[in-house]
């Protein structure tokens, strides 16, 4: 896998890094609405935000596509710069060289691999 290489869509594969053997395991929550889960995503990602991560280098994996236009809707909202890949010209549009913006994905975008 070279540094560059990209998917059929044009979006750049990333080489995995040490999977599962770096910082502290997931987190699973529970929300009893919606909302409580856009609040507590907002949160997170501006106190990131703050702590000095770039917006670029944030990103977020939904399970389905009206979770990933709820929350792309939730941080434009909330000010928060966001690119949603849920279809091919939203995926045309991402340049990992030039986008400033959070990453909205499902993850059938992210050509993962099972390992197990």
């Amino acid at each position: 896998m070279q540094a560059h290489d990209t998917d059929e869509d044009g979006l750049p594969i990333i080489q995995p890094e040490a999977a599962g053997t770096q910082g502290l395991p997931p987190v699973l929550r529970r929300f009893s609405n919606k909302q409580q889960e856009n609040e507590f995503i907002i949160r997170c990602l501006q106190k990131w935000n703050a702590a000095g991560k770039s917006w670029r280098d944030i990103g977020v994996v939904y399970r389905s596509k009206s979770t990933g236009l709820r929350l792309a809707k939730a941080l434009g909202s909330a000010g928060i710069p966001y690119l949603l890949t849920h279809d091919k010209a939203s995926k045309a549009n991402y340049s990992i060289d030039v986008s400033s913006d959070v990453k909205l994905t499902h993850p059938s975008d992210l050509k993962l691999t099972h390992l197990g």
